[in-house]
């Protein structure tokens, strides 16, 4: 309430690690909540990361690191097509 001068709080969580497990953002009430902002990840091709947990309460997904690479980002220049 006292964030941002008087606008609030923002909350950012990140969607899990438990994928392998069978986990999802649906029963975590840190991530299935309307007063945040759950986040996944995906890998190096763009799709959806080995570890990263899914679910309906997901707002959007960003470049994580798989476990094949340390270096595993998605990147776009500014302007192109793809």
């Amino acid at each position: 309430q006292e964030g941002r001068e008087g606008k609030g709080i923002i909350y950012v969580f990140s969607a899990g690690n438990d994928y392998a497990q069978g986990s999802t953002t649906n029963y975590d009430p840190a991530t299935n909540s309307r007063f945040t902002i759950s986040v996944g990840a995906v890998g190096r091709n763009g799709k959806h990361s080995s570890y990263s947990e899914p679910g309906s309460a997901l707002f959007m997904s960003a470049p994580g690191g798989d476990f094949e690479s340390s270096t595993n980002h998605v990147t776009a220049k500014a302007g192109s097509d793809g």
